[in-house]
């Protein structure tokens, strides 16, 4: 026969069991595995890729894509003002950080044969499955951030959009046609190595074909806005300013809300009262159970 204190250690454990449930169901999501960031110029001329994986984190949960240093195209060849180096992704409980290092600055570069003489950043797309930029996109999956005011996306404001379309604005740009055309010159016309950073860059790229030149959000619905984070917060949050060699780092951050990232409401979180109430009742039922066995004596 248990005795009442093993009983009463059973029903203490079972009330913590509870509480425990309950904390977990209160937390917020986290991006998974597989989770890919992806990022071009107007003009194709380079792009960049982060593929989430919570085992590269650093210890201050930064995780880093290094991008190819020879594969941003300017006429005549590759490197200077359309070379980016990095990009960096941080996840806090509620908000996700993104740096992009790059010698292209937030506001792009002016360049006259551009249909309105600049030529700067593409929307950054934000694909939670990281299966197929096209499926994503299709089934209205696909995330896009406007963060450059001035660039030629399809949405006015700048911030979060969900249930996007996306297009290309490369041709408008003086740009490439495709992203296989933009990695032959760079391989082989200017012996550069083409890189995505995370994504390979191949003819069997199953996530980003080589055909796509989609750069830009085409429209969406508005989710929430960005806040643009200065060099001092990165340093703040334990971003290695040192990490790439480019002259502008952009960093921004928005709420993970705007993804569709919260606490799973599915799961009511247990009340204090209602967690007295549910081990008064196990305290009872444990006495019901010791009268009846002393009775059966």
């Amino acid at each position: 026969m248990k005795t009442l204190k093993t009983l009463l250690g059973t029903a203490v454990a079972t009330v913590g069991a509870i509480a425990v449930t309950g904390q977990q169901a209160a937390a917020f999501e986290m991006l998974e595995n597989g989770t890919a960031f992806t990022l071009f110029l107007e003009c194709l001329n380079d792009g960049i890729g982060l593929v989430v994986d919570s085992d590269k984190a650093d210890a201050y949960g930064w995780q880093y894509a290094i991008d190819s240093f020879n594969d941003g195209t300017h006429v005549g060849g590759v490197g200077g003002d359309y070379e980016i180096y990095g990009m960096a992704v941080l996840e806090t409980e509620s908000e996700i950080w993104v740096t992009v290092n790059a010698d292209t600055p937030l506001l792009g570069h002016y360049f006259s044969g551009a249909a309105d003489s600049n030529v700067g950043w593409g929307d950054l797309f934000v694909d939670l499955d990281g299966v197929n930029f096209e499926n994503a996109r299709d089934d209205g999956d696909l995330f896009g951030v406007r963060f450059a005011s001035t660039n030629d996306s399809g949405v006015g404001d700048t911030g979060v959009y969900s249930g996007i379309g996306t297009k290309s604005v490369a041709l408008d740009n003086s740009g490439y046609d495709s992203l296989s055309s933009h990695d032959n010159m760079v391989e082989n016309s200017y012996g550069g190595i083409a890189s995505l950073g995370d994504l390979n860059v191949d003819p069997n790229n199953i996530y980003y074909g080589e055909h796509l030149n989609d750069n830009v959000i085409a429209y969406g619905q508005r989710e929430g806005g960005i806040t643009y984070r200065t060099e001092q917060e990165l340093a703040s949050m334990g971003y290695n300013v040192s990490q790439f060699g480019g002259s502008d780092t952009i960093a921004f951050s928005f709420n993970k809300s705007s993804i569709g990232l919260e606490g799973n409401p599915s799961e009511e979180v247990p009340e204090p009262f209602s967690m007295a109430a549910l081990g008064a009742v196990g305290f009872g039922l444990m006495k019901r159970k010791m009268r009846q066995k002393a009775t059966a004596k």
